[in-house]
């Protein structure tokens, strides 16, 4: 009985100790938070290496943003198929390679890494690369999304 007190106590202590403790976060990136409206969308789907015909988006409204915040949140809003807005986790990380965002839920295998090739005042330009097998298939979706503030 005594061992089993001893592994539960240790249990808990481990997941109290695994949480984040925000005060001792970076502080976000001040472009990067605030509204950015989606104004474009390019896609391109590689199937087994050979490039698609890129596909662009530009039907987009006031309901397709993301709103990164200071609290590392981010409210992905979409207005089709129908009107949603979910609410995500990101960080921000830049070094001399670049910078990205990382946006994802809770669960650390579902996440997708944007690099981002232009974050100014009025500008933030996003990148995505997703490789996948379908049926067999090596597909590869490569997606460049471009936002206003």
């Amino acid at each position: 009985m005594k061992k089993l007190i001893f592994i539960l106590i240790a249990v808990v202590a481990a997941l109290i100790s695994c949480q984040v403790n925000k005060t001792t976060l970076p502080a976000p990136n001040t472009a990067l938070v605030g509204t950015w409206f989606l104004k474009a969308q390019v896609s391109d789907n590689i199937i087994q290496g050979v490039p698609g015909i890129p596909d662009t988006v530009i039907n987009f409204t006031t309901n397709d943003f993301y709103k990164f915040n200071v609290d590392y949140t981010v409210n992905v809003s979409t207005s089709m198929p129908t009107a949603s807005v979910a609410t995500h986790y990101y960080s921000y990380a830049a070094d001399a390679s670049g910078q990205v965002v990382i946006i994802g839920g809770s669960n650390s295998k579902n996440f997708t890494t944007y690099i981002v090739n232009k974050l100014s005042k009025d500008s933030l330009l996003l990148y995505s690369s997703v490789s996948q097998t379908l049926s067999g298939v090596a597909v590869v979706t490569n997606t460049s999304y471009m936002f206003t503030h």
